[in-house]
This record gives structure tokens, C-alpha cells and sequence, in this order.
């Protein structure tokens, strides 16, 4: 990849997108000129087939019987990003409406504020082709020469380079079709001298990038879309990377990003599989917590499953004057004076000592002794916990879990601290913790209904990721929600049926 092949995807895309539109809007403006008609009211009176030209395989709330025509193209020919320039979503809809339809632009007027300048060159020559009466003979096929050039340009849009030899071709083809519509129109001289002015004019690196990523979105095969939409957030970087003239590494970066987005998953993949977890666990037990790889959405082949389990049986505090008493909850103490940094041991008080020794015979099979009294022993307690699985399942401990024989689950039992303990305090405003998540611990416990739960947690994996749309969606779900269990006598004893969520910080 040479800076003079990028110049080259440069211009040749600018031949197409800059003057090949200007010639264009020529035909465009010719036809609604004969035919005495603006084009505010040539969007509208085509609205319908213009419509389907994008939505292609659903019928809409004006399609005869509830039938698509025949006319109707098999493949997309538009994007919604087309209608978007061409129809206004806020205007009044076209009488007959369906009112219950999901689409919000199947009877949407033209915006009063367009123009042709506002159209990019698919649009033009889609209007042009399907909907002039101007556009035949020698006409159209130079419109379909223009397309077919354009066209050619998507097999080097993925790397972004034209060869030398491949260049000097195109530039001739192009700038003839350009200059046999303009002549049309005694345009000629003008349009000459503009194309003259591109061939030597400077690259300019950001409308390079804005070509690219026009070729990439058009792409004409609809399957790969999302994917697309995925590769061209990472078009920024790139574009840096251009500009710095380190094309090579541009292009491993690319592949790289590519390589990841095959093997991972793309970034809506990753985010649904989250989504996908944590309403599992919401569903489970209060106690269970699902981790590591396959919870942070990346499904890698060859990784087991990685749960955490909260002990409901026993409970850390950081200092003896935070113990809370409950008989049915041994509590341990955290130790921090003789160990490694994030490491801590976990002794019992000397009064729930005494309680527990006559109490529970178990407490000394997962305990030793040293100056402090009974610690937890890290081993004893695993292996404690594994004489619970039975031998059938041949477990075996995994560094801090115990893992099936399989190898395919690990599973990390843990204790719960109610407060945030001094090491962690630091944390307790940092972005690394949602505010809406941060509650206060003086007003004890809270209860949540499993259900706008979930829609919560949704509504704020969405917030915090900047999706504006999925965010309204989430929020919308929880308020209907939210008036179904209180406002609904009917629907309550049912709701209630889900286990209610104990949430304490």
C-alpha cells in the first residue's frame, strides 16, 4: 500500500461521488422541468414505490389488498439512511395510515426543505432510472455506465487503494460519461476544467475516509450489514492511522479488528450475550452470579463456564464492631496484617467460636487454628463444598474453584461483605461502579420485583454504551411494567410469583 494508490481511491471516487452527481442533478433537474413539477412533489407523487425500493419485503399499509406489487424489486436497491434524506418522520402521515403499522415512513411526505443538492449519487441514480421519463436512450446508459463505475470501486473499498494501471482506465471511462452528459447541457467547459482541478489536487484524508465508508455501506449485499456497520466504527483509527502515513499498519490494524469480530463476535453480538447472562442470573437464586469469559459475552470455543456462589450460610465483616448477630449466619472477620496485597484471612469472633465449636461439626472440618483462633481454611472449605456433589460428579479443586471432571464448569464459592471495606472504598465513586447502582447501605436492605428489575439493568447496559434508541426501548418496557404491577390487581399475584431480588451495597 503506497500513499500514491491511496491518491488513486481518492480521486477516482471523487470523479464519481463529486462531478458524476453534478451531472446527474443536470438530468434530474431537466426532467422535472418538462414536466413542470418540483421535486418536493415528485418524492410524493412516487412515494409509495420509492418507499419499497428499500423495504422490499413486507407489504405496507397502501399496498393493494395487502399485497406487494409485482413491480417490486426482489433485491434492496435503497437503505434506510435514503428515506431518511427524503422523507420527513414528524410530518402529518398520508391520509389512510394504519395507525398500528411499525413503519414510520411508509406514508411520510417529502421534507419541504429538500433539495437536490441534499441527494448523493444512489438516490439520483435510482429516481433517475425508475421514476424519469427524460432518462432513455443514450441518457440511461450513461446513468448505468456511472453506476457500473461506482460499483467497480466496491471491490477496492475494503483496502481503500487503486493501482496505477487500474487508475489511468477508470479515469478515462469516468470522465467521458461525465463529460457526454454535460455536453447535453452546454456544461461542458465547466464540468472540463472541475475534473481537470481533481486530478491534481491534494488528497484530503477525511473526505477519503467519507468516500470509503459511503462504498462500505452501500455494499449490495444486504447479508453482511451488520458486520459492516461493526467495521466501520473502527474507521476513525483508521483514518488516523492513514493520515500519519503508517498505511501499513492501518491495514494490519483492519485485519486484526476483522480477525476478531469472525472469532469473538461483533460488538452487538458480544453486548446481547451480556444481556443474555445476566437475565439468567436474575432469574436464578439471589446467590448466583454468572462469570469470566462466556458472562462478558465472548463465547470463545474450548472455555468452560465460570459461576460465582454467594454463601448464604456465612458473611465477611471487616472489624468485630460490624458483626452483626444472626444464628443462622456464622460471621468471619477479615485479617489483612499477615498477608499479600488483595489476599486476606478470615477468623471468627471468640464468642461465635464457643457457639459454633458445640454447634457445628462442619465448621471444624473447614477450619485451622493459629494465634487468631479458627480461620477458614481456603483448601478445608473447597473440599468441604466438593463432599456436597457426591462422587458421581468427580470434581476437583481449580485454583480458587472446583471444577467438574469435565472440565467444562468452574464454579467459585463466595462470601458477602455488606459494606465496602477500606481497600475498596476508592471504588465507591469511581466510573467503575454505575451511580444507579451505588446505594446507600444505611438504609438497609431493598427489594426489588425481579421483572422492571431486569428492564433496569437493560436500560442502563444500554445508557452507559451511548445506544440512545435502545435505551428509550428499555425505559419504555419499565414503565409499562412498572404499571402492570401497580396499578394491576389482576396481573400482581402472578408477578409475585417470580422471587423478589434482595439488593444491599
Amino acid at each position: 500500500m503506497t500513499q500514491k494508490q491511496l491518491e488513486n481511491f481518492y480521486r477516482t471516487s471523487r470523479l464519481i461521488f463529486e462531478h458524476g452527481k453534478d451531472v446527474l442533478v443536470l438530468l434530474l433537474d431537466d426532467d422535472l422541468s418538462k414536466r413542470n413539477i418540483t421535486l418536493i412533489d415528485f418524492i410524493n407523487l412516487n412515494q409509495h414505490e420509492i418507499y419499497h425500493l428499500c423495504y422490499h419485503e413486507d407489504p405496507c399499509c397502501r399496498c393493494t389488498r395487502g399485497k406487494l406489487s409485482r413491480n417490486i424489486p426482489s433485491q434492496r436497491v435503497l437503505f434506510p439512511c435514503h428515506l431518511d434524506i427524503l422523507f420527513d418522520k414528524t410530518s402529518k402521515q398520508i391520509s389512510g395510515h394504519n395507525l398500528n403499522s411499525k413503519s414510520k415512513l411508509c406514508c411520510s411526505s417529502a421534507k419541504q426543505s429538500l433539495t437536490a443538492a441534499c441527494l448523493d449519487f444512489t438516490l439520483l441514480t435510482c429516481l433517475l432510472m425508475n421514476f424519469t421519463s427524460t432518462c432513455t436512450g443514450a441518457f440511461r446508459k450513461n446513468v448505468k455506465d456511472l453506476l457500473k463505475y461506482k460499483n467497480n470501486l466496491h471491490g477496492h473499498s475494503q483496502e481503500g487503494i487503486i493501482s496505477d494501471a487500474d487508475y489511468s482506465i477508470y479515469k478515462i471511462q469516468i470522465e467521458s460519461v461525465i463529460l457526454s452528459i454535460a455536453k447535453q447541457y452546454n456544461k461542458e467547459r465547466m464540468i472540463r476544467q472541475k475534473l481537470k482541478e481533481t486530478a491534481v489536487r491534494a488528497m484530503d484524508d477525511t473526505v477519503y475516509i467519507e468516500y470509503r465508508n459511503t462504498l462500505l455501506h452501500e455494499t449490495p449485499c444486504e447479508k453482511g450489514m451488520k458486520k459492516r456497520k461493526a467495521y466501520q466504527t473502527s474507521q476513525n483509527h483508521i483514518g488516523k492511522l492513514i493520515m500519519a502515513g503508517r498505511c501499513e499498519e492501518a491495514s494490519d490494524s483492519l485485519t486484526f479488528y476483522n480477525y476478531l469480530c469472525e472469532k469473538i463476535g461483533s460488538e452487538e453480538v458480544v453486548k446481547i450475550r451480556r444481556v443474555t447472562f445476566l437475565i439468567y442470573d436474575i432469574g436464578q437464586s439471589d446467590n448466583f452470579i454468572s462469570s469470566g469469559s462466556k458472562a462478558e459475552g465472548l463465547n470463545l470455543i474450548g472455555s468452560d463456564t465460570d459461576v460465582m456462589i454467594v454463601d448464604s450460610e456465612m458473611k465477611a465483616y471487616e472489624s468485630e464492631t460490624d458483626v452483626i448477630i444472626d444464628f443462622k449466619v456464622t460471621p468471619f472477620i477479615m485479617n489483612t496484617d499477615d498477608t499479600q496485597p488483595c489476599f486476606t484471612q478470615l477468623y471468627a469472633p471468640i464468642d461465635i467460636q464457643n457457639y459454633t465449636l458445640e454447634a457445628s461439626e462442619s465448621f471444624l472440618n473447614m477450619s485451622q487454628q493459629n494465634h487468631l483462633g479458627y480461620l477458614l481454611s481456603n483448601e478445608k472449605y473447597k473440599l468441604f463444598k466438593m463432599s456436597n456433589f457426591g462422587a458421581e460428579n468427580n470434581s476437583k479443586i481449580h485454583g480458587p474453584c472446583i471444577s467438574d471432571g469435565d472440565n467444562e464448569y468452574d464454579c467459585a464459592y463466595c462470601l458477602k461483605c455488606d459494606t465496602w471495606i477500606s481497600q475498596a472504598k476508592p471504588w465507591h465513586n469511581s466510573s467503575i461502579v454505575p451511580k444507579e447502582l451505588q446505594q446507600d447501605v444505611q438504609n438497609g436492605d431493598t427489594i426489588f420485583h425481579p421483572l422492571p428489575y431486569s428492564h433496569f439493568l437493560n436500560f442502563l447496559c444500554h445508557y452507559h454504551r451511548h445506544d440512545i434508541t435502545s435505551s428509550r426501548q428499555s425505559l419504555k418496557q419499565l414503565i409499562q411494567v412498572e404499571w402492570i404491577i401497580s396499578d394491576s390487581h389482576n396481573f400482581f399475584p402472578v408477578l409475585m410469583a417470580y422471587i423478589p431480588l434482595l439488593c444491599a451495597e
